[in-house]
């Protein structure tokens, strides 16, 4: 249950002595670390998954990973005079089409947690059990459970988890496709500024080109947040997040605490099962 989060976990340290910064790379490993083990707790107690504390953590746990979804991945929503709205550099032209991934991520990333939940365990006189958290399961008798945990609800949850890193992906690939300069759009109707709706090749278009296109005052509003942001950015990364002062052996020592932690965490929900 826990091992593709580890791997995960393990490949965002492996970028953090790669590039000689803590964030975001620990930022992201953070999203696994607490996915990792609220799977193992529900799979060592999983009595208790019906509990406040339990649900609490379930809750602020997939709500930081659809933060990191929108603010970190995408970059989505940026703070205007009265709310929050879209980035003004898109690529598509549906402003429906953001919104509608952006809430339909929200509900499929409580479906990505609830799938490293175990449907069902074996309880202390070795009888197999519906988990509590599934309490919908335990309509209809043992039969209609097992139905339900082995023929709906496991498939439909891996259905959801495709579904919803398909349409992460559109945004994620459009946002690193702006990063990079290859298109940007400056509204959600119009492409300027080396898009594909100009009539050279976008692969062609050289810096130049596309820094005289002219800018709209959103545009020239959102890349001074940027500009602001990576500012603040660059002077917190000299400081608390740079690594670039520590030799190799600090970094590895340093990323081994954050490995070890994630392991005994793991052990002591083992070491204190309530199953047998």
């Amino acid at each position: 249950t826990a091992s593709p989060l580890w791997w995960r976990f393990l490949q965002n340290l492996r970028q953090v002595y790669n590039e000689k910064q803590r964030w975001p790379y620990l930022g992201n490993a953070l999203k696994y670390f607490c996915a990792a083990q609220l799977a193992m707790f529900g799979m060592f107690h999983p009595e208790q998954t019906h509990s406040v504390a339990y649900l609490t953590c379930f809750v602020a746990a997939t709500l930081y990973q659809i933060w990191w979804d929108v603010f970190m991945d995408w970059e989505l929503l940026i703070p205007t005079a009265t709310a929050w709205g879209l980035r003004s550099r898109r690529l598509y032209k549906s402003t429906t089409f953001y919104w509608f991934i952006l809430w339909i991520n929200v509900l499929l990333r409580f479906c990505w947690t609830l799938s490293f939940v175990p449907l069902r365990y074996l309880n202390t006189m070795g009888n197999l059990t519906e988990n509590h958290l599934f309490f919908f399961l335990t309509v209809g008798g043992p039969r209609d459970q097992s139905y339900w945990a082995s023929h709906i609800l496991g498939p439909l949850l891996a259905s959801a988890e495709i579904v919803r890193r398909t349409l992460w992906g559109f945004l994620r690939v459009e946002w690193e496709a702006i990063k990079t300069g290859a298109c940007v759009s400056g509204d959600a109707s119009t492409t300027t500024r080396g898009s594909y709706h100009d009539n050279k090749d976008p692969l062609t278009t050289t810096r130049g080109d596309i820094e005289l296109q002219p800018m709209s005052l959103d545009q020239q509003k959102e890349d001074n947040v940027v500009w602001r942001f990576e500012s603040d950015s660059s002077r917190h990364h000299s400081t608390k997040w740079n690594m670039s002062h520590m030799n190799p052996i600090q970094i590895i020592g340093e990323l081994g605490v954050y490995a070890t932690t994630f392991c005994l965490f793991c052990l002591l929900m083992a070491a204190h099962r309530g199953t047998y």
